[in-house]
């Protein structure tokens, strides 16, 4: 029974929160992908809040963010 739900969720997408729907729609834009650290790649990328995040180092979840130290969101 579980296999169907699971059939279910992806067919109708419901089973993805808000933030991995923006993600899978909009994919990760260029300035996110540039702002990333060295050793971080753009499958490391995920979204919080409608915010860009990675996994640090340490385990810690670090927001992406731009020149100015503002987290880069999706608009």
């Amino acid at each position: 029974m579980k296999k169907l739900g699971l059939g279910v969720c992806l067919a109708l997408g419901a089973c993805a929160s808000a933030d991995e729907q923006l993600l899978a729609k909009n994919g990760i834009p260029g300035s996110v992908v540039e702002a990333l650290p060295d050793g971080v790649t753009s499958s490391a990328v995920g979204l919080e809040g409608g915010c860009y995040l990675y996994d640090g180092p340490d385990g810690s979840v670090v927001f992406v963010t731009d020149e100015n130290g503002d987290r880069i969101c999706v608009k």
